[in-house]
């Protein structure tokens, strides 16, 4: 069986290619979201394995909304996806909860074979 897993940024443009990404190794895409709100609910009813997150987004950011999701689904691995590389940023969001950060920019096989190497961890 598939693991779940749900993708949320605010570019619909990066949504489609990393849920191609996760098709491609394994996981099933069950919702997508383009906030920190979004992400909170949907992780709250799917309770998915996997929570792709970007950090910069409109109202709530990923940053506020890792607490919240792992209050909801506490089970669920959360992998930021992001632009922004500095230390700051990445170490924000693992202190918060996130198990793993990215660049979207990195290739595509780099991006999968993270996001496996993480839920073996």
């Amino acid at each position: 069986m598939d693991k779940r897993a749900i993708v949320v940024d605010d570019s619909a443009t990066m949504r489609i290619g990393v849920r191609k990404i996760l098709a491609g190794i394994g996981f099933s895409v069950v919702a997508e979201g383009r906030n920190g709100q979004e992400a909170v609910a949907l992780a709250d009813k799917h309770q998915p394995e996997l929570l792709m997150l970007d950090i910069n987004m409109p109202g709530m950011t990923g940053l506020e909304a890792i607490p919240l999701i792992l209050a909801k689904s506490p089970k669920t691995k959360v992998i930021m996806m992001t632009s922004v590389s500095d230390e700051q940023s990445v170490d924000e969001c693992l202190s918060r909860g996130a198990v793993n950060y990215m660049l979207k920019d990195s290739p595509h096989e780099e991006i999968g074979q993270a996001i496996l190497d993480t839920m073996e961890a």
